[in-house]
């Protein structure tokens, strides 16, 4: 896999190709969200309706738990699951757990990592995990790994995870070679909970390995406050290599994602819009698209409205605009805030769909507008626009 840095200047802003065994001109521009789904189907949206979804990043990503209990029909199937899910030409990312969803803690023990399919506890050592992945055929995958350390878990347990999660990789690329030439990319993870000496021992470690990019995971809310967070990444990202892209899973929230480019993350996911969708929320910040246009408002204008609108609120039962003025999805171009305010308190199940699309739709657009920004060296003045709306939020 190649990793082009084409400004680093801070924010980076880079492309990544001849990823997996993806076709050589599939390429993909950071930063960048990949794309959340559940059992291979971005949630609420059919594969029709994604299409229309602009910005879209060129990988999909899948998770462990959503597949496990079908492995065998996914061996039988023998063409991965790209091709089981029907995105043949979209590339794949495999995590070991589905960031949209806390994963029960206690249950990894020194013989096997824990995921919980939909009818309970699957328990994965590394031979079991890369016969999956053999299968599977992801284009970048995760090594397995020990994240079991929520805030609040002692030292020994920490220490474990780091231990464990090292043992793990070297495992994983001992078995690499077994998978379908040509391999997947192998990322590994950086563990360590909220301790900097474990992080760091882990990054250190982990970067003596030939991966080719690396997962920082549990820095999401469940794990760590915020504080700690940036605290910790300021110090781990000093270790990792410039040429080798880095994933931040589990933080969404747009300011939060915000400094996190500003830090030198490459790559997220996109659990939030499906977070903000199920609870009936909708986005609604403005911000440029990098197409010489601003959604409702010119960039850097005074803006009014909270940058999040919850339509649950009886409130929109007579708002006859659209979710977000000047916004082209489909659910803005075609129906209002009351309807979707009729739907979510009716209980449709088209509130989703509609609620999504925008959703989705909006997150994407921000990625891009985060992109435009670092190329056009504005990113500062796209920064500073956004942070006012939340600021005015949290008043």
């Amino acid at each position: 896999m190649k990793f082009e840095l084409k400004s680093a200047n801070g924010c980076r802003l880079a492309v990544m190709s001849s990823i997996g065994k993806g076709p050589k001109e599939d390429t993909i521009t950071t930063p960048a969200c990949l794309l959340y789904t559940r059992g291979g189907s971005v949630p609420h949206l059919t594969i029709d309706t994604l299409q229309k979804i602009p910005n879209q990043p060129g990988i999909v990503h899948l998770n462990v738990p959503s597949f496990i209990e079908y492995r065998e029909t996914i061996e039988c199937f023998r063409d991965g699951l790209a091709r089981f899910i029907g995105m043949p030409e979209t590339l794949t990312m495999m995590t070991v757990q589905d960031p949209g969803k806390a994963a029960p803690s206690g249950y990894n023990d020194k013989s096997s990592v824990s995921v919980w399919a939909p009818s309970g506890r699957v328990k994965l050592d590394a031979d079991s995990y890369m016969s999956f992945q053999k299968a599977a055929k992801p284009d970048i995958l995760e090594a397995l790994c020990d994240g079991d350390t929520p805030s609040g878990c002692n030292k020994k347990r920490v220490l474990r995870a780091v231990s464990r999660t090292l043992q793990l990789l070297d495992q994983c690329l001992e078995k690499i070679n077994e998978l379908d030439e040509p391999p997947a990319e192998v990322f590994g993870v950086i563990e360590g909970g909220d301790m900097l000496s474990e992080r760091l021992r882990s990054a250190k470690e982990t970067v003596k390995r030939p991966v080719s990019g690396f997962v920082l995971d549990s820095f999401g809310e469940h794990y760590m406050e915020a504080e700690t967070r940036w605290k910790l990444l300021d110090n781990i990202l000093k270790e990792l290599p410039a040429d080798k892209p880095r994933m931040l899973p589990q933080v969404g929230h747009p300011m939060e994602v915000l400094l996190a480019v500003e830090e030198g993350i490459d790559l997220f996911d996109s659990v939030y819009p499906c977070q903000m969708t199920e609870s009936g929320k909708a986005l609604v910040f403005t911000c440029d698209h990098g197409d010489g246009t601003s959604r409702n408002r010119e960039l850097g204008k005074p803006v009014q409205e909270c940058p999040i609108i919850n339509l649950n609120d009886k409130r929109y039962f007579e708002d006859l605009s659209p979710v977000l003025k000047g916004c082209q999805c489909y659910c803005c171009s075609h129906h209002t805030r009351a309807y979707i305010n009729h739907l979510l308190v009716t209980k449709e199940l088209l509130a989703g769909v509609l609620l999504m699309s925008h959703n989705l739709h909006h997150y994407l657009g921000f990625f891009q507008g985060i992109r435009t920004s670092i190329e056009t060296d504005s990113f500062d003045s796209f920064k500073e626009h956004i942070q006012k709306q939340f600021a005015m939020a949290d008043r």
